[in-house]
């Protein structure tokens, strides 16, 4: 069964990877992804749990105001980083917390939604809804970080 908690234990393994995080990073200032949702791509995936795209679209209306908060509280922390080291740490605390109730917003959403059985990769659905459609460098970013989070045998606990 999925849990926030899972989730957020299972994102925080995943990300402290140096790759993973830089591509999350890339994906999420370049093509305004949300890393939340790339992340939640490999936790599904190695759940066996597969999304449709309009399951995407319902997950990204669900957090829409709350992802929007927390890009506004990350521009306060970039823009504080080397004006202010103790606002930037309070920032920084502020968008983690933003970040894991996304998730367990998310995993919520999930809970809700009716799952058929296929077996198409949530990377490649996620892909498919996006505004970047037909970009083949996105696409072989995200190729790239799925093969980088859904190794089971590094990241799922048994």
């Amino acid at each position: 069964m999925l849990s926030s908690e899972d989730f957020w234990h299972y994102s925080i393994r995943v990300y402290s990877e140096d790759a993973v995080k830089q591509l999350c990073l890339r994906l999420q200032d370049e093509a305004q992804l949300n890393v939340n949702l790339l992340l939640l791509c490999g936790y599904l995936d190695n759940s066996g749990v597969y999304l449709s795209a309009e399951h995407f679209n319902k997950l990204q209306f669900a957090i829409k105001d709350l992802d929007a908060l927390t890009q506004s509280v990350r521009a306060q922390r970039k823009a504080a980083k080397e004006v202010d080291q103790n606002r930037y740490q309070q920032l920084l605390e502020h968008e983690l917390q933003y970040e894991q109730q996304q998730q367990q917003l998310l995993i919520e959403t999930v809970q809700g939604l009716k799952i058929q059985r296929h077996k198409q990769s949530n990377f490649d659905v996620y892909y498919h809804c996006l505004h970047h459609k037909g970009d083949p460098n996105l696409q072989k970013l995200l190729t790239t970080l799925q093969l980088l989070i859904t190794d089971e045998k590094i990241y799922i606990d048994d």
